[in-house]
């Protein structure tokens, strides 16, 4: 009878200390989320350029998400007209294509802010800190409009791939979304 009774109590106890443990988890886990939050409004602020490299992270966040989707949606359309599962090649070369366009942008930026007079170690002139303003805020600008007017005419909008997508469910039920 003593012995069970210590095994219940030994049992009672043990669960007690996890439950505890995970209390304490997440109360650490909510106080390092509203320090983070705090101290990251406080710092933007602060500093008002962080606000313009917020919105330009989102954005840039934003474009990438909504590639991605579209080399899916290109994928769904291969392989309805090929029979073809080729989603990783496609997405092989869009990766493949993104860190080459890094590369180039690199290879373009770097040098041209040097031809403008910018020293990365100071003592900048205006023109020199304009010209890191031009490039660096127009460059992508100007990229982005165009990818922008590239993506305006692209021919699969949300019907058209809606469309895709039931037929290549009724013809391969395996790939078939649950609903």
């Amino acid at each position: 009878m003593w012995d069970s009774m210590i095994e219940m109590m030994e049992l009672v106890m043990q669960h007690i200390v996890e439950i505890a443990i995970l209390c304490f988890e997440f109360i650490g886990v909510i106080v390092i989320i509203i320090s983070g939050a705090k101290g990251f409004w406080n710092y933007v602020r602060r500093e008002p350029e962080m606000k313009i490299t917020l919105a330009q992270g989102l954005a840039q966040g934003s474009g990438n998400l909504m590639l991605r989707a579209i080399v899916a949606d290109v994928a769904d359309k291969h392989r309805l007209d090929s029979g073809e599962d080729r989603a990783g090649l496609f997405f092989s070369v869009f990766s493949l294509a993104g860190k080459t366009a890094t590369a180039v942008a690199v290879g373009i930026a770097l040098p041209l802010i040097g031809w403008i007079g910018f020293d990365p170690r100071g003592g900048n002139d205006a023109a020199a800190l304009d010209g890191l303003l031009l490039v660096f805020a127009l460059g992508p600008a100007l990229a982005h409009a165009l990818s922008a007017a590239l993506i305006a005419r692209f021919p699969l909008d949300e019907a058209a791939h809606s469309e895709i997508r039931r037929r290549l469910d009724v013809t391969d039920p395996r790939h078939a979304f649950a609903e």
